[in-house]
């Protein structure tokens, strides 16, 4: 497992501390508040709930996120700043439609 058991000082192995990283949630276990991402390269860092940006304290499994890397307790690289990305299907990721509305139906002849 990548990003475990290196000290927050080794630089040997760590992983690329500071900026944005991207990953999914592996495992979640809401009544503990901890959870675990895995990076888009493979690696794997525990967060806390604290750690959820929106301030949500809850993120779904299998949910992608784009989170920081920071070295944490005990020694270990942790996740923080875990924020869900919104999926291709959401509206919010979605470009607003160009198109207008369809037309209103008028109502029947006779029915005024």
């Amino acid at each position: 497992m990548t990003g475990a058991g290196h000290e927050p000082g080794d630089r040997r192995g760590s992983p690329r501390s500071g900026g944005g990283r991207a990953g999914s949630v592996l495992a979640f276990d809401e009544a503990a508040g901890l959870g675990t991402v895995r990076a888009d390269d493979g690696g794997e860092y525990p967060f806390h709930c604290v750690a959820v940006a929106d301030g949500s304290r809850r993120v779904p499994v299998g949910a992608r996120v784009s989170f920081v890397v920071a070295p944490g307790l005990p020694g270990r690289w942790e996740a923080t700043a875990v924020a869900q990305l919104a999926s291709p299907s959401s509206p919010a990721a979605s470009p607003p439609s160009k198109t207008s509305p369809p037309p209103v139906a008028s109502p029947p002849p006779g029915t005024s």
